[in-house]
């Protein structure tokens, strides 16, 4: 759908959007997924969300992306972060927009 959003659209780029990173205070079955549209409404969005931004962004652009899901063990639980998969590395836009 982001893809589809971004090549019929003249939505701004992930890093220029004016977005920030944003946790997601939904977990387990209840945890949101949002769209482009979305995140531009709302101003902000988690892992989730700026990474799919980001790989649909690169897509449309007809370079290989894909989201990686990494988790982490913290205080007994496990933690699920994503990042995004490029030719040139990693990148994390969370951490580019905000995320500590």
């Amino acid at each position: 759908m982001n893809v589809l959003y971004l090549l019929n659209t003249d939505a701004p780029p992930l890093y220029e959007s004016g977005v920030v990173y944003r946790p997601d205070a939904s977990r387990g079955p209840e945890e949101q997924w949002w769209t482009i549209p979305t995140v531009l409404r709302v101003g902000g969005a988690d892992c989730k969300a700026l990474a799919a931004w980001r790989v649909a962004e690169l897509q449309a652009a007809g370079v290989w992306a894909e989201p990686i899901v990494r988790q982490y063990r913290q205080n007994g639980g496990t933690l699920q972060h994503v990042i995004v998969a490029t030719p040139w590395g990693i990148e994390d836009p969370s951490a580019e927009l905000g995320m500590r």
